[in-house]
């Protein structure tokens, strides 16, 4: 495909599926009970370069890109909080090396952190990227091959007002709000995003035989106003994921058990083991003048065990506790510790 035809021919499938979107947000039918996550179209051209359009995962941030169904824990980590879900994009994307090196760069419409939407929130755009290695993956050396390490980050811009402050919320692995932005529908009394936001995240993973080893941090930076006050606030996240694995080898990916259970074989699956801490801090500046200190935390701390039956390719059980712990949040003091239990049967088709 020569790039006179390419040209025309993603532009044409992007606003297809622009249309198809709009139609369902637009249609006080199917809005109601339809949400597209995903809607996209990938064009390979090469396998190191690809093309994507439409409704997706920008890509920032390790445990957000990684499948729902191939994570460790039933809710993913604090850093999950400061990177964005889903947004509307082009996203040039591939492999070099046969998966050695990868890379995503993209424009996108922008959405606040933790934040999906169908339409662009304003006339501002964000430009993001993701690098990753996985530099032994073609060596000899087999305790080095499952080692990963990758930045990805973002840069743009959003304007919101008190109407549409369009700014984000943070939540617990329990999925409590433990802090917002002020917001009382006021021009005066609503904080609302008003300019530069970007975010940085360097990531790392390992795994060998049964064991893993998921790590990430995040920073991310919004320019916020209220009233005649203006900052930029710059809130920061990390987690440490291990886990290992009896019964297959573990993995970033899907894990597949070496005897799936069935009655006639006789297998048992494979038995995954997790452990988790992960820590989000918003800066002390958003205090008292963005957030009020009395309803909003200024830092979570959670730590979460695991225990996973991975029964087959298409089925898995998985169970976790998790306790987070805030500082603030509450009147005069810390907010009330959480702990939350959480069970989940998935079913992959």
């Amino acid at each position: 495909m020569s790039s006179e035809q390419f040209t025309p021919f993603m532009q044409a499938e992007y606003r297809k599926w622009l249309r198809v979107i709009k139609a369902i947000g637009e249609s006080p039918e199917l809005g109601r009970y339809i949400v597209l996550q995903d809607a996209y179209i990938d064009t390979i051209v090469y396998p190191q370069f690809k093309i994507r359009v439409g409704k997706y995962k920008e890509p920032i941030g390790l445990e957000r890109l990684q499948s729902a169904a191939n994570l460790v824990f039933p809710e993913r980590g604090e850093t999950v909080n400061l990177v964005p879900n889903r947004d509307l994009g082009v996203m040039l994307f591939g492999d070099v090396l046969d998966g050695v090196f990868s890379y995503q760069i993209g424009v996108f419409n922008g959405v606040p952190d933790g934040g999906s939407a169908d339409f662009a929130l304003n006339n501002s755009k964000d430009f993001g990227g993701r690098v990753f290695a996985q530099p032994f993956k073609k060596t000899s050396i087999e305790a080095a091959k499952g080692f990963g390490i990758g930045v990805s980050g973002n840069y743009g811009s959003a304007n919101g007002n008190e109407t549409d402050p369009q700014l984000p919320s943070y939540k617990s692995g329990g999925q409590q709000t433990y802090f917002k932005y002020i917001s009382d529908g006021t021009p005066t009394g609503t904080a609302f995003a008003d300019g530069t936001r970007w975010r940085f995240s360097p990531q790392g993973y390992y795994y060998y035989k049964g064991f893993g080893l998921l790590g990430e941090y995040v920073i991310s930076s919004q320019r916020v106003t209220k009233d005649i006050t203006t900052a930029d606030i710059k809130n920061e996240a990390w987690q440490i994921a291990a886990s290992y694995v009896i019964g297959a080898d573990n993995s970033y990916g899907q894990i597949k058990p070496r005897k799936p259970l069935g009655w006639k074989k006789g297998g048992t699956g494979a038995f995954q083991f997790a452990a988790r801490y992960s820590e989000l801090s918003v800066d002390k500046g958003a205090f008292p003048i963005f957030a009020d200190p009395n309803k909003s935390a200024q830092k979570a701390k959670g730590w979460a065990v695991g225990f996973n039956w991975i029964i087959n390719d298409n089925a898995k059980l998985m169970t976790s506790f998790e306790q987070t712990r805030f500082d603030g949040g509450a009147s005069g003091g810390d907010r009330r510790t959480e702990n939350a239990l959480i069970n989940r049967y998935q079913l992959n088709f």
